[in-house]
């Protein structure tokens, strides 16, 4: 459903991805670190460099909808498509919403980037190759400065592991928890998580949902 109100701001109560092949509607699946871990293409850190609005008009010029590609320059990668920790410098990810003049797009739960932040990030690419961020907002960690000059990062998630428990600093009741960690623990734990995926999928294949053609 898309509402407009009088300062020309469309909010969709239901998620859309328009990832050029198709436009549907979804809500948020809720995953923990091992679904995100095991499902992401690549998972990177990195700083956000440019987020360029999109826009598709009507025949009266009229914006119709806003898709926003996001450019992210990569420090590291922690999973890749072309397998280990190599790929390319900079990797792109489009996400449906955005800004247009005074047209204002957003989609529910769906996470924003904002130039110069920092963030950790698992991705999923489509049957084309676009990247967009797993799980809706799940997928993207920030990652700041503590006052005693740790990297920390925070996100939030659906479903919490009993081992993750620790690191909860807010739960609401059926709805996300946000998880706050010490980046470089929260790096090893997400490279051990891989592992075991990646091991798994050797062992079943069918295990982890892969298709055979």
């Amino acid at each position: 459903m898309i509402r407009k109100t009088a300062n020309s701001v469309f909010t969709f109560c239901g998620i859309l991805f328009l990832f050029v092949e198709r436009a549907g509607a979804t809500t948020v699946v809720p995953m923990n670190l091992v679904d995100l871990s095991a499902s992401a293409s690549e998972v990177v850190v990195g700083k956000v460099i440019r987020s360029k609005a999109i826009p598709t008009y009507d025949k009266a010029g009229r914006v119709l909808s806003v898709s926003s590609e996001i450019r992210i320059a990569v420090d590291r990668y922690l999973k890749s498509r072309t397998g280990g920790e190599t790929g390319s410098p900079y990797v792109t990810l489009y996400e449906y919403g955005g800004v247009v003049g005074d047209t204002t797009i957003r989609v529910s739960d769906a996470p924003e980037y904002i130039p110069g932040e920092n963030v950790l990030l698992f991705l999923k690419a489509s049957s084309r190759g676009l990247n967009r961020t797993l799980g809706l907002y799940q997928g993207k960690f920030s990652i700041r400065m503590t006052a005693s000059g740790q990297s920390e990062v925070s996100g939030r998630i659906g479903k919490p592991l009993s081992e993750d428990l620790p690191f909860v600093t807010s739960e609401s009741g059926d709805g996300p928890s946000e998880i706050r960690m010490d980046l470089d623990e929260f790096e090893t734990r997400i490279e051990g998580l891989i592992g075991l995926a990646e091991r798994a999928s050797v062992v079943s294949p069918a295990a982890t949902g892969s298709d055979r053609e």
